[in-house]
């Protein structure tokens, strides 16, 4: 005897394991077009505690790395214990994090500087210094951008609520929780900022107490806090270097327009694994 499934039947049985595999399908797919081999691979700098966390399962820098994934970027995971090759990459992120030693700006300590690692500041001064010699494409955010200045010879305000004090009511992380804070930014004509935002003024966050006071060699300011405090650097002489004292990384689900730095990112990174592609071969 032949058996009978009935339309209603047949729906009720089949068609949820039907959308439960489309669904699937998708998520994959999705998956497979955010981060694919062919994406640009980018260094993104991890501490050794947070890359201990990091092979734990906790992820310390997952909003950096969503944004660069988002953008079709693929991020390696780089540490003094776990290092990168500069040849296996195609763009360099320095992150934010705690301080960066004055030592390697030759000041003394103010005593105010927290989370200092010399070797691990070191360490970050070295892999950028190899990105630099290769012309690789560097985004640096926060303390990132800080330590890009001082990789130029630049010097650092070392801590901005002593030494600044509150100035037109901008102040730039909150002394209780040590969080961001939300304030405009005047970003300057004819820089590379302004090129990629499209924008003369944006609100952005802010969790910093240091910041850049004396501008490294062949640096140049696209971004200013209205108390003059320095919000962006780059680097016109090469083919893209930008420093970010906020985090758009946090912002990009706030204001689309973030989103375009990480974009532009990936445009140069592609650009340079095409180039470095084409000298291998001749």
């Amino acid at each position: 005897m032949r058996c009978k499934v009935g339309p209603l039947r047949f729906h009720r049985k089949i068609l949820p394991a039907l959308l439960f595999f489309a669904v699937l399908a998708g998520a994959l797919s999705f998956r497979a077009g955010a981060e694919s081999p062919g994406d640009p691979a980018v260094m993104l700098l991890y501490t050794p505690s947070q890359y201990k966390k990091l092979k734990a399962g906790d992820d310390p820098l997952k909003n950096y790395s969503r944004a660069l994934t988002n953008a079709s970027l693929r991020p390696l995971a780089a540490s003094p214990e776990s290092p990168v090759s500069p040849d296996e990459v195609q763009g360099l992120l320095i992150p934010g994090g705690g301080d960066v030693d004055p030592s390697f700006y030759h000041e003394p300590s103010s005593g105010r500087h927290t989370e200092a690692d010399l070797d691990f500041d070191r360490y970050e001064l070295q892999v950028l210094g190899e990105a630099w010699k290769r012309d690789m494409p560097v985004l640096a955010i926060c303390r990132g951008e800080q330590l890009l200045n001082v990789y130029c010879r630049g010097t650092l305000v070392q801590d901005l609520p002593r030494e600044r004090g509150v100035i037109g009511g901008v102040d730039h992380r909150d002394p209780r929780t040590k969080w961001e804070k939300h304030h405009t930014v005047a970003i300057k004509e004819g820089t590379l900022l302004r090129q990629i935002l499209g924008s003369s003024v944006k609100i952005v966050n802010t969790a910093h107490h240091q910041a850049v006071k004396s501008l490294g060699e062949g640096l140049k300011v696209n971004a200013e806090a209205q108390d003059g405090v320095i919000e962006g650097i780059e680097c016109p002489g090469r083919t893209f270097v930008l420093g970010v004292q906020f985090h758009p990384e946090r912002l990009v689900d706030v204001d689309r327009l973030f989103r375009r730095i990480f974009e532009r990112f990936h445009d140069e990174a592609q650009k340079y694994g095409e180039i470095r592609a084409r000298g291998h071969r001749q």
